[in-house]
């Protein structure tokens, strides 16, 4: 990975969701505090619905903001990332996380401390890495895209399940989605190459939902993807598939593909949802490529 000193930050917007519960809230307040105590000038904005932490976030290197901290779970730092980003973002502006969410694959990925004291020392004190982003259809994600049966449960899944299940709302709905999805075929073009796939899945990182590694070569900081080729659909290959994922073998699964790709495009006759970072983003056809501009992000001196 790559890493470099980072300057103290002055100042710093905390975007959060103020709908994640009195618990979230009292960590935000934790960890404001322990900011506070190192010495930064900081303020705190609560979202006050969908896209508006993407507004947020794309106003706040004009407004003097050195740091933003997404206070949240993987959809509140997507919502960060691509206001950051869609604003032209410039190396001065770097990018924390106070880990709130349901899987928080980023910061498993990064190894990020969801204690708040200790989060807000790595905001204090850590270093900057900087890191290469997706790029679909126009919307950035920083860990991975999908489409196929983790789309659809994604797409399905109720908001007030994940408040109160948490992952375990994303199990339930999957266990709705299996005799329910038709699993179609997908037209999955690598780098120029042709594939058919029952489902697909693009990965800036390593994890995927949580602590589970699915492509164990992907790093954040490289300018190309490991993208998973499902070869197969229905019932029991998704089944075997979820087994596979719980063992950290699913890239050697019988009917999965792994390869590196710098650009790739998806088609579907049926269409369909992609999801990224674990909320919808667009919907097919999809082209995924590596953005341009990299993100700075603060992680563990």
């Amino acid at each position: 990975m790559t890493r470099g000193d980072t300057l103290k930050p002055q100042r710093i917007l905390i975007i959060f969701n103020p709908v994640a519960g009195r618990r979230r809230r009292r960590k935000v307040s934790r960890f404001i505090s322990a900011c506070a105590a190192g010495g930064a000038k900081v303020e705190l904005h609560q979202t006050i619905g969908p896209g508006d932490a993407v507004s947020v976030a794309s106003r706040a290197d004009k407004q003097g903001y050195d740091t933003l901290v997404a206070a949240g779970g993987d959809g509140t730092v997507n919502e960060v990332i691509n206001g950051m980003l869609q604003a032209g973002v410039t190396p001065r502006l770097r990018l924390g996380v106070l880990p709130l969410g349901t899987a928080n694959v980023l910061a498993h990925e990064l190894a990020l401390p969801r204690r708040p004291e200790r989060a807000a020392a790595v905001v204090l004190e850590g270093q900057r890495q900087s890191v290469a982003v997706g790029l679909a259809n126009g919307r950035y994600f920083a860990q991975m895209a999908g489409v196929g049966f983790d789309a659809a449960v994604v797409a399905a899944v109720k908001p007030a399940w994940k408040r109160r299940l948490h992952q375990g709302a994303y199990v339930l709905t999957s266990l709705q989605m299996l005799h329910r999805f038709s699993f179609p075929l997908y037209r999955v073009t690598v780098d120029g190459e042709t594939y058919q796939a029952r489902s697909a899945i693009a990965c800036k990182g390593r994890h995927y939902g949580g602590p589970f590694v699915v492509a164990p070569k992907a790093e954040l900081v490289a300018p190309s993807f490991q993208i998973l080729i499902f070869e197969r659909g229905g019932v029991l290959n998704t089944c075997r598939f979820g087994f596979a994922l719980l063992a950290g073998r699913l890239h050697r699964a019988r009917g999965v593909r792994l390869l590196e790709a710098q650009d790739v495009l998806i088609e579907c006759s049926e269409g369909g949802a992609v999801q990224g970072d674990g909320e919808l983003l667009t919907e097919l056809p999809l082209s995924l490529s590596i953005a341009e501009p990299r993100l700075e992000i603060l992680v563990p001196a």
